[in-house]
Protein backbone atom coordinates (compact mmCIF):
# COMPACT_ATOMS: atom_id res chain seq x y z
CA UNK A 1 0.00 0.00 0.00
CA UNK A 2 1.55 3.63 -0.86
CA UNK A 3 1.49 6.43 2.05
CA UNK A 4 1.20 9.01 -0.02
CA UNK A 5 -0.33 11.32 1.74
CA UNK A 6 1.21 10.86 5.01
CA UNK A 7 5.00 10.99 3.66
CA UNK A 8 5.02 14.73 4.54
CA UNK A 9 3.67 14.59 7.46
CA UNK A 10 5.94 11.59 9.70
CA UNK A 11 7.77 12.69 12.35
CA UNK A 12 10.68 10.50 13.13
CA UNK A 13 9.53 7.63 14.61
CA UNK A 14 6.99 7.19 11.56
CA UNK A 15 10.14 8.06 9.34
CA UNK A 16 12.24 5.07 11.06
CA UNK A 17 9.01 2.74 10.60
CA UNK A 18 8.87 3.38 7.03
CA UNK A 19 12.82 2.88 6.74
CA UNK A 20 12.85 -0.25 8.28
CA UNK A 21 9.53 -1.72 6.60
CA UNK A 22 11.22 -0.76 3.38
CA UNK A 23 14.22 -2.65 4.04
CA UNK A 24 13.06 -5.31 5.84
CA UNK A 25 9.41 -5.89 4.63
CA UNK A 26 6.65 -5.68 6.93
CA UNK A 27 3.56 -3.15 6.87
CA UNK A 28 2.41 -0.77 9.84
CA UNK A 29 -0.30 1.14 8.83
CA UNK A 30 -2.73 -0.08 11.90
CA UNK A 31 -0.32 1.73 14.02
CA UNK A 32 -2.22 4.69 12.91
CA UNK A 33 -5.35 3.86 14.70
CA UNK A 34 -4.46 5.79 17.59
CA UNK A 35 -3.48 8.83 15.77
CA UNK A 36 -6.55 10.60 15.33
CA UNK A 37 -6.74 11.95 18.53
CA UNK A 38 -6.67 15.36 20.30
CA UNK A 39 -5.77 16.81 23.88
CA UNK A 40 -5.86 20.27 25.63
CA UNK A 41 -4.85 20.60 29.26
CA UNK A 42 -5.85 23.19 31.75
CA UNK A 43 -2.69 24.28 33.46
CA UNK A 44 -0.15 26.99 32.97
CA UNK A 45 1.61 28.04 29.73
CA UNK A 46 1.26 28.84 26.21
CA UNK A 47 -1.69 28.09 24.18
CA UNK A 48 0.50 25.82 22.39
CA UNK A 49 2.31 23.92 25.05
CA UNK A 50 -1.18 22.96 26.33
CA UNK A 51 -2.58 21.39 22.42
CA UNK A 52 -1.22 18.18 21.97
CA UNK A 53 -2.42 15.97 19.19
CA UNK A 54 -2.94 13.02 21.71
CA UNK A 55 -0.99 10.04 20.38
CA UNK A 56 1.97 8.33 21.17
CA UNK A 57 5.10 7.29 19.16
CA UNK A 58 4.69 3.78 19.29
CA UNK A 59 1.18 1.77 19.42
CA UNK A 60 -0.42 -0.66 21.82
CA UNK A 61 0.92 -4.16 22.27
CA UNK A 62 -2.13 -5.82 20.06
CA UNK A 63 -1.36 -3.42 17.35
CA UNK A 64 2.14 -4.21 17.27
CA UNK A 65 2.21 -8.19 17.41
CA UNK A 66 -0.53 -7.84 14.44
CA UNK A 67 2.18 -5.98 12.40
CA UNK A 68 4.76 -8.63 13.84
CA UNK A 69 6.71 -6.41 16.16
CA UNK A 70 7.08 -5.73 19.68
CA UNK A 71 8.54 -2.82 21.66
CA UNK A 72 10.79 -2.68 24.39
CA UNK A 73 11.95 0.16 26.11
CA UNK A 74 15.84 0.56 27.88
CA UNK A 75 16.43 3.52 29.91
CA UNK A 76 20.14 4.68 29.79
CA UNK A 77 22.63 3.56 31.67
CA UNK A 78 27.00 3.34 31.20
CA UNK A 79 28.30 3.90 28.01
CA UNK A 80 29.77 0.09 27.95
CA UNK A 81 26.47 -1.43 28.97
CA UNK A 82 24.68 0.72 25.93
CA UNK A 83 27.17 -0.80 23.58
CA UNK A 84 26.64 -4.70 25.53
CA UNK A 85 23.32 -4.27 25.24
CA UNK A 86 23.15 -3.32 21.25
CA UNK A 87 25.76 -6.02 20.26
CA UNK A 88 23.46 -8.10 21.70
CA UNK A 89 20.48 -7.15 20.90
CA UNK A 90 21.75 -6.52 17.09
CA UNK A 91 23.40 -10.44 16.87
CA UNK A 92 19.28 -11.15 17.89
CA UNK A 93 18.09 -9.89 14.63
CA UNK A 94 16.68 -6.66 16.36
CA UNK A 95 16.63 -3.01 15.52
CA UNK A 96 17.29 -0.34 18.17
CA UNK A 97 15.73 3.29 18.45
CA UNK A 98 17.67 5.56 20.56
CA UNK A 99 15.84 8.99 21.90
CA UNK A 100 17.57 12.42 22.03
CA UNK A 101 16.65 15.76 22.59
CA UNK A 102 16.81 17.59 19.28
CA UNK A 103 18.82 20.44 20.93
CA UNK A 104 21.89 18.19 21.59
CA UNK A 105 22.33 16.38 18.26
CA UNK A 106 24.98 18.08 16.04
CA UNK A 107 22.71 17.02 12.73
CA UNK A 108 18.92 18.08 13.72
CA UNK A 109 17.46 21.01 12.85
CA UNK A 110 16.66 21.75 16.48
CA UNK A 111 20.15 21.80 17.13
CA UNK A 112 21.15 24.54 19.99
CA UNK A 113 17.40 26.04 19.01
CA UNK A 114 14.90 24.29 20.60
CA UNK A 115 14.17 21.25 22.82
CA UNK A 116 11.93 18.27 22.04
CA UNK A 117 12.58 14.36 21.38
CA UNK A 118 14.32 13.00 18.91
CA UNK A 119 14.47 9.44 17.30
CA UNK A 120 17.38 7.54 15.28
CA UNK A 121 17.65 4.68 15.00
CA UNK A 122 21.48 2.96 15.93
CA UNK A 123 22.68 0.57 12.84
CA UNK A 124 26.02 -0.46 13.39
CA UNK A 125 28.85 0.27 15.74
CA UNK A 126 32.39 1.30 15.05
CA UNK A 127 34.94 -0.07 17.49
CA UNK A 128 37.81 2.66 15.46
CA UNK A 129 35.42 5.42 15.73
CA UNK A 130 34.47 4.21 19.00
CA UNK A 131 30.58 5.22 18.02
CA UNK A 132 26.99 4.08 16.81
CA UNK A 133 26.23 4.82 12.81
CA UNK A 134 22.96 5.88 12.82
CA UNK A 135 20.05 6.48 10.26
CA UNK A 136 17.74 9.44 10.78
CA UNK A 137 15.18 9.50 7.71
CA UNK A 138 13.61 12.59 8.97
CA UNK A 139 16.19 14.54 9.10
CA UNK A 140 18.95 13.72 6.55
CA UNK A 141 19.74 10.88 3.75
CA UNK A 142 22.79 9.64 4.97
CA UNK A 143 24.44 7.66 7.51
CA UNK A 144 25.83 9.79 10.89
CA UNK A 145 28.64 8.69 13.68
CA UNK A 146 27.02 8.81 16.98
CA UNK A 147 29.99 9.36 19.38
CA UNK A 148 30.03 7.42 22.67
CA UNK A 149 30.83 10.17 24.14
CA UNK A 150 27.43 11.22 23.21
CA UNK A 151 25.59 8.51 25.06
CA UNK A 152 24.91 10.26 28.54
CA UNK A 153 22.84 12.86 26.09
CA UNK A 154 20.28 9.93 25.09
CA UNK A 155 17.10 9.93 26.82
CA UNK A 156 16.06 5.90 26.03
CA UNK A 157 16.07 2.90 24.04
CA UNK A 158 13.26 1.38 22.17
CA UNK A 159 13.85 -2.17 21.14
CA UNK A 160 12.64 -3.35 18.08
CA UNK A 161 11.81 -7.25 18.31
CA UNK A 162 10.59 -8.96 15.04
CA UNK A 163 8.33 -12.05 16.44
CA UNK A 164 5.70 -13.87 14.48
CA UNK A 165 2.65 -12.07 12.92
CA UNK A 166 -0.51 -13.01 14.21
CA UNK A 167 -2.28 -15.17 11.84
CA UNK A 168 -5.80 -13.58 12.71
CA UNK A 169 -6.97 -10.29 14.07
CA UNK A 170 -10.26 -8.94 15.23
CA UNK A 171 -10.59 -5.58 13.40
CA UNK A 172 -13.72 -4.79 14.95
CA UNK A 173 -12.72 -4.95 18.77
CA UNK A 174 -9.82 -2.87 18.06
CA UNK A 175 -11.00 -0.13 16.11
CA UNK A 176 -14.09 0.19 18.69
CA UNK A 177 -11.46 0.24 20.81
CA UNK A 178 -9.25 2.76 19.65
CA UNK A 179 -12.59 4.97 18.84
CA UNK A 180 -13.88 4.56 22.35
CA UNK A 181 -10.71 6.43 23.73
CA UNK A 182 -11.06 9.11 21.86
CA UNK A 183 -14.92 9.45 23.22
CA UNK A 184 -13.46 8.46 27.12
CA UNK A 185 -10.19 10.24 27.12
CA UNK A 186 -9.42 13.41 29.10
CA UNK A 187 -10.98 12.42 32.19
CA UNK A 188 -13.59 11.17 30.19
CA UNK A 189 -15.14 14.61 28.34
CA UNK A 190 -13.47 13.33 25.05
CA UNK A 191 -12.07 14.44 22.07
CA UNK A 192 -15.01 16.97 21.33
CA UNK A 193 -14.73 18.80 24.93
CA UNK A 194 -10.88 19.33 24.45
CA UNK A 195 -11.46 21.40 21.23
CA UNK A 196 -13.99 23.23 23.15
CA UNK A 197 -11.51 24.11 25.53
CA UNK A 198 -9.10 24.88 23.31
CA UNK A 199 -11.53 27.58 21.72
CA UNK A 200 -12.86 29.04 24.85
CA UNK A 201 -9.08 29.05 26.17
CA UNK A 202 -8.36 30.75 22.48
CA UNK A 203 -10.55 33.41 22.14
CA UNK A 204 -9.72 34.90 25.85
CA UNK A 205 -6.25 34.23 26.52
CA UNK A 206 -4.34 33.79 23.28
CA UNK A 207 -1.13 35.83 21.95
CA UNK A 208 0.35 35.07 18.76
CA UNK A 209 3.87 36.70 19.92
CA UNK A 210 3.90 34.73 23.73
CA UNK A 211 3.36 31.57 21.31
CA UNK A 212 6.59 32.50 19.05
CA UNK A 213 8.74 34.17 21.20
CA UNK A 214 12.33 32.70 21.28
CA UNK A 215 11.79 30.45 18.49
CA UNK A 216 13.95 31.48 14.98
CA UNK A 217 11.84 29.27 13.14
CA UNK A 218 8.06 29.65 14.50
CA UNK A 219 7.67 26.62 12.97
CA UNK A 220 9.40 24.82 15.87
CA UNK A 221 7.16 26.28 18.09
CA UNK A 222 4.99 23.90 19.88
CA UNK A 223 2.01 25.72 18.76
CA UNK A 224 2.93 24.97 15.17
CA UNK A 225 4.25 21.50 16.13
CA UNK A 226 1.18 20.04 17.32
CA UNK A 227 -0.97 21.24 15.04
CA UNK A 228 1.28 20.01 12.12
CA UNK A 229 0.76 16.30 14.53
CA UNK A 230 -2.86 17.47 14.60
CA UNK A 231 -2.91 17.63 11.11
CA UNK A 232 -1.17 14.24 10.14
CA UNK A 233 -3.39 12.17 12.47
CA UNK A 234 -6.02 12.63 10.27
CA UNK A 235 -4.30 12.18 7.37
CA UNK A 236 -2.75 8.34 9.03
CA UNK A 237 -6.07 7.22 10.34
CA UNK A 238 -7.27 7.49 7.06
CA UNK A 239 -4.34 5.15 5.83
CA UNK A 240 -5.30 2.54 8.83
CA UNK A 241 -8.98 2.74 7.88
CA UNK A 242 -7.78 1.80 4.07
CA UNK A 243 -5.64 -0.88 5.01
CA UNK A 244 -8.99 -2.32 6.99
CA UNK A 245 -11.30 -1.84 4.32
CA UNK A 246 -8.66 -3.83 1.76
CA UNK A 247 -6.88 -6.53 4.49
CA UNK A 248 -10.39 -7.31 6.22
CA UNK A 249 -12.53 -8.41 3.16
CA UNK A 250 -15.13 -7.10 5.39
CA UNK A 251 -15.36 -3.65 6.04
CA UNK A 252 -15.27 -1.95 2.46
CA UNK A 253 -17.48 0.76 4.15
CA UNK A 254 -14.40 2.40 5.65
CA UNK A 255 -13.35 3.07 2.38
CA UNK A 256 -15.89 6.54 2.65
CA UNK A 257 -14.76 7.87 5.70
CA UNK A 258 -11.19 7.83 3.87
CA UNK A 259 -11.96 10.93 1.89
CA UNK A 260 -13.63 12.72 5.24
CA UNK A 261 -10.52 12.58 7.28
CA UNK A 262 -8.60 13.77 4.12
CA UNK A 263 -10.98 16.29 3.78
CA UNK A 264 -10.46 17.06 8.10
CA UNK A 265 -7.00 16.90 7.45
CA UNK A 266 -7.26 19.73 4.82
CA UNK A 267 -9.49 21.87 7.41
CA UNK A 268 -6.36 21.42 10.03
CA UNK A 269 -3.95 22.97 8.15
CA UNK A 270 -6.15 25.63 7.35
CA UNK A 271 -6.02 26.53 11.40
CA UNK A 272 -2.36 26.43 11.30
CA UNK A 273 -2.53 28.27 7.79
CA UNK A 274 -4.34 31.00 9.88
CA UNK A 275 -2.19 31.00 12.73
CA UNK A 276 0.93 31.11 10.68
CA UNK A 277 -0.43 34.50 9.21
CA UNK A 278 -0.61 35.82 12.63
CA UNK A 279 2.52 35.15 13.16
CA UNK A 280 4.33 37.12 9.97
CA UNK A 281 2.38 39.93 10.95
CA UNK A 282 2.94 39.57 14.68
CA UNK A 283 -0.48 40.27 15.88
CA UNK A 284 -4.18 38.31 16.59
CA UNK A 285 -5.85 38.57 13.41
CA UNK A 286 -9.25 36.97 13.04
CA UNK A 287 -9.58 35.21 16.29
CA UNK A 288 -13.47 35.02 16.43
CA UNK A 289 -13.63 33.51 13.02
CA UNK A 290 -11.07 31.27 13.43
CA UNK A 291 -12.75 30.28 16.86
CA UNK A 292 -15.61 29.22 15.03
CA UNK A 293 -13.79 27.36 12.45
CA UNK A 294 -12.38 25.32 15.09
CA UNK A 295 -15.65 24.62 16.62
CA UNK A 296 -17.37 23.27 13.63
CA UNK A 297 -14.54 20.81 13.14
CA UNK A 298 -14.94 19.68 16.60
CA UNK A 299 -18.48 19.26 15.60
CA UNK A 300 -17.69 17.06 12.39
CA UNK A 301 -15.48 14.96 14.33
CA UNK A 302 -17.62 13.87 16.84
CA UNK A 303 -20.56 13.27 14.20
CA UNK A 304 -17.87 10.94 12.57
CA UNK A 305 -16.72 8.96 16.01
CA UNK A 306 -20.56 8.41 16.85
CA UNK A 307 -20.95 7.11 13.11
CA UNK A 308 -18.28 4.83 13.49
CA UNK A 309 -19.06 3.36 16.84
CA UNK A 310 -22.25 3.05 15.72
CA UNK A 311 -21.26 1.21 12.30
CA UNK A 312 -18.83 -1.31 14.32
CA UNK A 313 -20.92 -2.11 17.31
CA UNK A 314 -24.08 -3.04 14.69
CA UNK A 315 -21.60 -5.30 12.38
CA UNK A 316 -20.11 -7.18 16.00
Amino acid sequence: MERRETNRFRNCFDSIMNYLSEKIGFDYELFYLEHWSFKYKNNNGTIGSKLSPGWKGTPSKSIANYHGLEFKWHFIGAIDDVVEMFLDEKQKGNDLIAYIDSYDLIWSPGYSNYHVDHAILLESYDYDEEGFWCEDPFSINEKMLFKCSHVSKLKKICVVNYVKRKESFDYCNVMLKSLKRNKSMNHGNGIYYSMIAFVDDLSSNFDINKEIEGYCDVMSSPLFRNLIAISAGRYFFADALAYISIASNRWSCLGEYVQKFHELALMWEGIRNSFLRMALYKKNIGIENLCNKISEIARIENHYLDELIELLTEER
